[in-house]
């Protein structure tokens, strides 16, 4: 299986494998800052505190992770069902015989065009890498390295659609809808105790 294959079989694989369980955060997330939200408009109302304002401010900052990691949750989606469908029925006919493309056809070939896709796909893994060190962005340098090289060892973005958005983005907005669900249930606790004390 050579590396763009691996790219194009693997990633698709486990971002379906992380679908539903992303779905649950983002339900659980998305549900206690709807809580938080509502118990800071009751703490608005009831107090003349000027911090009374900051339980909304954290619901909305929450929000925007949530948003932002739906959305995009949402897109990988549509990309891999393209890909899914783009991939099914493709096959070759060779004097009557249907060939699956995912079939080996190493043992039809020469040795000569053997070590040509082997030293072929050595070259292809060695840009690929070399796409991993370097770190030109300013936000988590090491993932912005790491798509380049996943991109460049898939073949480009035509092969591996999923990889075209920003992957920092997607793994902030996760990371923010993951923090929003324990920030958003201890705001909820504070908002709770904040007016049995008002």
């Amino acid at each position: 299986m050579t590396s763009s294959q691996t790219v194009t079989k693997l990633l698709p694989t486990l971002l379906r494998i992380a679908h539903k369980p992303g779905g649950l955060l983002l339900m659980a997330a998305a549900g206690a800052t709807g809580l938080l939200a509502l118990m800071s408009l009751a703490v608005i109302a009831s107090s003349s505190s000027p911090i009374r304002f900051l339980p909304l401010a954290l619901a909305i900052v929450l929000w925007i992770f949530i948003a932002a990691f739906g959305i995009y949750r949402e897109i990988l989606r549509r990309n891999l069902d393209d890909l899914e469908r783009q991939a099914t029925g493709v096959a070759v006919v060779i004097d009557d015989d249907v060939v699956s493309h995912d079939q080996e056809v190493a043992p039809y070939q020469s040795s000569g065009a053997v070590n040509s896709a082997l030293h072929d796909e050595a070259q292809a893994l060695g840009e690929a890498y070399r796409e991993t060190t370097i770190r030109t962005a300013k936000y988590f340098p090491r993932i912005e390295a790491a798509q380049r090289g996943l991109i460049r060892a898939a073949g480009g973005v035509v092969n591996a659609p999923y990889l075209k958005h920003d992957l920092r983005i997607i793994i902030g907005s996760f990371i923010g809808t993951a923090a929003a669900l324990p920030l958003a249930l201890f705001g909820f606790i504070v908002c709770a105790f904040a007016l049995l004390l008002s």
